[in-house]
């Protein structure tokens, strides 16, 4: 059920995001170099409100989706930059033996994982095309051998399904398209039924959530960690509480509670478009 959930989130929400964008870039190109269109949303929305004379709405349009284009761009850029200064940093910092020792009890093959030499507990997978686990020594300090494996075993999972690009995709999807704002509730969302998944995996291949409730209850004692400037998936910063309670009750069922108000925000900006297309096609 909890899968189901997660791609039709996935998809509903990345499509669309996915199909304006590429919309916004054609048009870009049209009003940059004089692209050719053939069909192409914002050029039937511009040539409509030409029509009856709205050009402040033509400026605006354009300024939308120009803006947009260079927020997307600048994440994109950003992005790449701190991931690769991040990556550069982790391996300065870490620690070869430990990095070592767990590669050999829990590699079989697998994505890599690292020891980083820090106090505090950190455990998440980073990385678009070889996403890699990392741990802190403060989190092999802080559980236990049981507790340890079942983090593992988690970001095993964040891992072999590429979780950090697809979380990174939505982020992006709803930070660009603000105006759109069931992007954001869709990216949350997301996340939460990724940890779950990602929970339960963990629970399969140990055969007890024992080990899983304590790395977790553990990390909520010790408080929030540092920031990862980096696109990631972190073992303890997203619904805590509400996975512990997926533990104690596991036959809850994945509930799709939309926000009725992001909803219609979102619905009348579609339909603002929508309009525009209908009025340009009649």
């Amino acid at each position: 059920m909890w899968n189901k959930h997660s791609k039709r989130l996935f998809w509903t929400c990345a499509l669309p995001a996915a199909l304006l964008l590429s919309q916004m870039v054609i048009y870009a190109l049209h009003l940059a170099i004089g692209f050719e269109l053939r069909f192409n949303l914002f050029q039937l929305c511009s040539s409509v409100v030409r029509k009856f004379g709205y050009m402040l709405a033509v400026y605006s349009l354009d300024a939308v989706v120009v803006s947009t284009l260079v927020m997307a761009l600048a994440m994109m850029v950003r992005e790449l930059v701190v991931a690769r200064r991040t990556r550069r940093k982790l391996y300065a910092a870490m620690d070869v033996r430990a990095s070592a020792k767990y590669n050999r009890l829990y590699g079989s093959g697998a994505g890599k994982i690292i020891v980083v030499r820090c106090e505090e507990p950190i455990a998440f997978t980073f990385g678009f095309r070889r996403p890699l686990i990392v741990l802190s020594t403060g989190l092999l300090k802080l559980l236990d051998i049981g507790e340890l494996a079942a983090v593992i075993h988690h970001e095993r999972f964040h891992q072999r399904y590429h979780d950090p690009v697809k979380t990174y995709l939505l982020h992006f999807f709803g930070a660009v398209l603000w105006y759109i704002p069931i992007l954001r509730w869709g990216h949350a969302r997301y996340k939460l039924t990724r940890e779950i998944l990602a929970d339960r995996y963990a629970i399969e291949r140990q055969g007890t959530p024992a080990s899983l409730s304590g790395a977790l209850v553990k990390m909520l004692r010790y408080g929030q960690t540092g920031r990862v400037a980096v696109a990631h998936v972190s073992f303890a910063d997203t619904g805590v509480n509400q996975r512990i309670r997926q533990l104690l009750e596991p036959s809850d069922r994945a509930q799709l509670k939309v926000p009725l108000i992001q909803a219609a925000i979102s619905a009348h900006v579609m339909a603002v478009l929508g309009a525009l297309f209908m009025l340009a096609c009649s």
